[in-house]
């Protein structure tokens, strides 16, 4: 009786996740649409319970069907799908019983994919907002800088010196990075209250780059890389377009990435930078994916490595899912529609917090302060 009991609660609780993702995904019609479906249909919701805890989130269940619908379209479900050729509007009536014969067909490979999966960092484009705070930091210590990225998934992010860039400011564009560059990546800078350090972004220099990821994801795995595309949202397919293109440079241009514990690993990572390379700790929506002990083990470590020598944690993470990370005073009074605070704490002689940006999750627009 206690079983069910519990397992009724977490149904509630899931159904109720469910409903409120809503609220994040309103940039996407089917997703807008689908969430509350899926919240409805009892088998969707017991699908989701097969997630590790700490993954227990509607964006694993809609990636799910997203990677089983890249691998196999020859479902009707696919019509309201872009990346795979469908054109049907979500508001289409008919949505809801294809979703639920969706989900029965393919239960137990959904359930394989939910089981295993992980929501990873996925996005090139927040390499927008990366670049200026990096050139900043560099400046700020007058050296080239490593750049160490926690939760790494593939790597994408410590290719952003082979990206072109094209920031918007009203009616005015700045272009840099490698025009030759396969990925093209579009911020509009418009709501900056500050003047974006594009000479500084001109003259970075990334002297090494590391990854770290507890499941690190192979750029030359068919399976591995279909699953980072289905985390992409499916009625946005250049943003998926955008993805192989990152992912098929980072199959020319390889990157250090080492599979392990972000606590345990971030140590070892510093150590092998050289004394005159300036090492940025790097963080974007991974901290909420960890456990609230996690994410304060994290912190304490960056400060106490940071008494033998000055690094910096750069991080684009929202108070709201990680309040244990030190955020500036102003920046934890930020509401989650306003976007998510972009952070650099310095550890040096003393632990300075910076409020640098401001900016959409995937990275789209950017507020520089």
């Amino acid at each position: 009786m206690l079983g069910e009991m519990n397992d009724t609660a977490n149904n509630d609780r899931l159904r109720a996740l469910l409903h409120s993702f809503v609220k994040e995904v309103q940039s996407s019609p089917l997703y807008t649409a689908l969430c509350p479906l899926l919240a409805e249909t009892p088998s969707a919701v017991a699908l989701l319970a097969a997630a590790r805890p700490q993954q227990r989130r509607p964006n694993l269940l809609l990636a799910a069907m997203h990677a089983s619908l890249l691998r196999d379209r020859a479902h009707q479900l696919a019509e309201w799908y872009p990346t795979v050729g469908g054109f049907t509007a979500p508001i289409d009536s008919a949505l809801g019983s294809v979703v639920a014969a969706f989900v029965s067909e393919r239960t137990e490979e959904l359930r394989a994919l939910i089981a295993a999966g992980a929501t990873q960092t996925n996005e090139p484009g927040r390499t927008a907002v990366l670049l200026p705070a990096l050139a900043v930091i560099a400046d700020r210590f007058e050296s080239p800088v490593a750049m160490l990225d926690v939760g790494t998934s593939a790597g994408l992010n410590l290719r952003l010196d082979h990206y072109q860039y094209t920031y918007k400011i009203g009616e005015s564009e700045v272009r840099l990075g490698d025009p030759s560059s396969p990925v093209s990546v579009l911020c509009d800078a418009s709501r900056s209250t500050a003047e974006i350090p594009f000479d500084a972004m001109r003259r970075l220099e990334i002297a090494t780059r590391e990854g770290v990821d507890l499941n690190p994801l192979d750029v030359h795995d068919e399976e591995q890389t279909r699953w980072l595309q289905a985390l992409v949202w499916p009625d946005e397919p250049a943003r998926c377009e955008r993805l192989g293109a990152a992912l098929q440079l980072a199959r020319a241009v390889p990157a250090n990435i080492r599979q392990g514990d972000a606590v345990e690993a971030i140590a070892d990572m510093v150590k092998a930078v050289p004394k005159h390379v300036h090492p940025v700790v790097v963080t974007t929506w991974v901290m909420t994916y960890l456990s609230p002990r996690h994410r304060a083990e994290f912190a304490e470590v960056l400060a106490g490595i940071g008494r033998n020598r000055p690094i910096t944690w750069l991080f684009m993470e929202h108070p709201l899912y990680a309040s244990e990370l030190p955020f500036p005073t102003d920046a934890r009074a930020e509401r989650a529609d306003n976007g998510t605070p972009v952070v650099a704490i310095d550890y040096d002689q003393n632990e300075t917090a910076r409020w640098v940006a401001t900016t959409h999750g995937h990275g789209t627009w950017l507020a520089w302060r």
